[in-house]
């Protein structure tokens, strides 16, 4: 699926992994913090923030947990190649050719985190807004869902808060939320 928008997102979805793929990851200096990312092909298939500052190795173990049946290969070089795009996308600005995503994941999750990527720059809803525009009544489903979101940033789960308005939990830490929500803030008054 494509979404037409300033930051285009292009989505693939693996159903049956029989044969071992290689994962490619490498990691970045986000505006937000340090991030792994990885690549199948030219697709991010992962991007999650340390949960312990400066230690890659938990990282890439959360990565190989993630693929667990795929080669996993360190290569800087293959990640510095999607910088570009994802310093512009930070940016809120137009990614040529947008940005193509992979990941495998229930039915429920694929929806969830396509309709995750209709959410504005800037903007914040609320879980039970998210079910709703599914047309699901399974909010905890939804949430869960959200929560489990296996590339962050890019599908924006950060944008996603209480109810009530509050910034609850967030996977990465809610530093790194308020960072992103702050960071979108400013650039989308700018434009």
């Amino acid at each position: 699926m494509t979404l037409k928008a300033k930051q285009e997102i292009i989505f693939e979805k693996i159903l049956i992994l029989d044969e071992k793929i290689n994962i490619y990851y490498g990691f970045y200096n986000t505006p937000f913090g340090d991030c792994i990312i990885g690549l199948y092909k030219d697709y991010i298939c992962y991007l999650a923030f340390f949960y312990v500052k400066d230690n890659r190795d938990i990282a890439t173990q959360e990565l190989q947990k993630r693929w667990i049946n795929a080669n996993i290969i360190f290569d800087e070089f293959k990640i510095s190649q999607i910088i570009p795009k994802l310093n512009l996308f930070f940016n809120n600005e137009y990614v040529e050719d947008g940005i193509k995503l992979i990941f495998k994941g229930t039915e429920l999750q694929l929806k969830t985190w396509q309709e995750l990527c209709t959410i504005p720059y800037g903007i914040r809803t609320s879980y039970s807004q998210v079910a709703h525009n599914l047309n699901s009544k399974a909010v905890r489903a939804v949430a869960s869902a959200i929560a489990n979101n296996p590339i962050a940033y890019l599908i924006p789960c950060h944008r996603v808060i209480s109810k009530s308005g509050n910034i609850n939990k967030y996977r990465w830490g809610i530093k790194i939320k308020e960072r992103m929500l702050d960071y979108e803030g400013k650039k989308s008054s700018i434009y």
